[in-house]
């Protein structure tokens, strides 16, 4: 079993360059064992820290351009990325009733944020989303709060309050 060893160094600002030995060794089911190694860092005249992480394979040989990490298959990596962003504010017009937070909009996600003048409570959630205490369903948000929810169409997140004319605001991300 191959293992990349990680090198891990500790902060100490009164010297410039240091040799330090803590290190951690990772292998392939995320287990960690202590060996001893040496790793550099760098703390510059404003307080910043560069530090230089020393890979090594299972045999001790460092990693770098002559020596590898052997690559045995490629991938297309996630694009996390946001082409777009946009926002809004709703406000639950009746209390007790669910409303949708807007029409048909294509999203990857979206931060909802109930608005800081509430007197009651916002509830977040799909189309059967309850403020009710006696029966909510749904994430409860008190005035300032954050949820962030992940999802295609903003159309699909409901929003319920305990008091009419409370309100969100939101920002989301296509």
């Amino acid at each position: 079993m191959k293992k990349l060893i990680l090198i891990i160094s500790l902060l100490i600002l009164s010297i410039s360059w240091a040799q330090v030995t803590p290190q951690a060794e990772i292998d392939a089911q995320g287990y960690s064992m202590s060996t001893l190694e040496k790793a550099k860092f760098n703390v510059d005249a404003s307080g910043n820290v560069t530090v230089q992480i020393l890979l090594t394979d299972s045999l001790g040989n460092f990693i770098r351009a002559s020596n590898p990490l052997p690559v045995t298959s490629l991938t297309t990596a996630p694009t996390d990325g946001y082409t777009a962003i946009g926002d809004g504010r709703k406000v639950v017009a009746s209390a007790a009733t669910a409303e949708a937070l807007a029409t048909t909009t294509a999203c990857k996600r979206v931060d909802i944020t109930a608005e800081f003048n509430n007197t009651g409570v916002i509830v977040v959630g799909g189309s059967t989303v309850v403020a009710d205490l006696a029966t909510r369903r749904g994430v409860p948000l008190y005035a300032g709060s954050t949820y962030t929810v992940l999802i295609e169409d903003l159309a699909d997140v409901y929003i319920d309050a305990t008091v009419s004319t409370d309100g969100v605001t939101y920002t989301y991300y296509e």
